[in-house]
């Protein structure tokens, strides 16, 4: 009808939720990546995450008020379909944030050894 589907798109972060974690392993493993030894963390980096995660609770939840819309005008009419649309968009959207977010979370408290870093 329009552009993908919400499952595409869920299925997607799947998809690249595993070859992070995939790639993750590897670079464990082969002593790529460890624990991070310094102070405390950067500011800069808890901020956007808060943010980020306010952003995607707000798609949630118009995303879930999209859905209801389009429950109560019917599917069969224009603007039902509209608001499924947006509804499916919005949720898509705040699926990608949220794997985002999550799979950066399993990142915290590691570094790239200075050995490994490009010059």
């Amino acid at each position: 009808m329009h552009w993908h589907r919400l499952s595409d798109t869920l299925a997607a972060d799947m998809l690249a939720l595993c070859l992070g974690s995939l790639a993750s392993l590897w670079l464990l493993r082969s002593g790529r990546v460890k624990q991070y030894a310094g102070g405390g963390e950067f500011r800069g980096r808890r901020i956007y995450v808060i943010v980020a995660a306010i952003l995607a609770s707000i798609g949630l939840i118009a995303g879930l008020v999209f859905g209801i819309l389009a429950i109560a005008f019917g599917l069969q009419s224009s603007t039902g379909q509209f608001h499924a649309y947006a509804s499916a968009q919005m949720l898509a959207a705040t699926g990608s944030v949220f794997a985002a977010l999550g799979f950066w979370a399993t990142w915290r408290g590691l570094e790239v050894p200075d050995a490994v870093k490009p010059a």
